[in-house]
């Protein structure tokens, strides 16, 4: 993340501003670090460059129940249309 966008967020639990402890940083921009809450000290890490506002389990849990339930979708069979077809040549 770039320190400039930390002005664009805030704590998902109780709105409050948040400051940035930053662990490592490359071309100006974070890769590691934590956002804090400046009014009820949650924490929140920022990894890979990407602030992390849900659990891992939980993101993941999610995204795994959503392609199981959902995977058809993007399906040319389904679709009727050749989308994967065309980008794949």
């Amino acid at each position: 993340m770039k320190k400039e966008h930390l002005k664009h967020l805030v704590c998902p639990d109780c709105k409050a501003d948040l400051a940035l402890k930053v662990k490592k940083e490359v071309k100006d921009k974070i890769k590691e670090g934590e956002l804090v809450c400046k009014k009820c000290k949650r924490s929140y890490p920022v990894i890979n460059f990407i602030p992390r506002f849900v659990p891992s389990d939980n993101y993941a849990s999610s995204f795994g129940y959503q392609w199981n339930k959902l995977g058809y979708i993007q399906y040319d069979s389904y679709t009727k249309k050749p989308i994967t077809e065309e980008r794949f040549f």
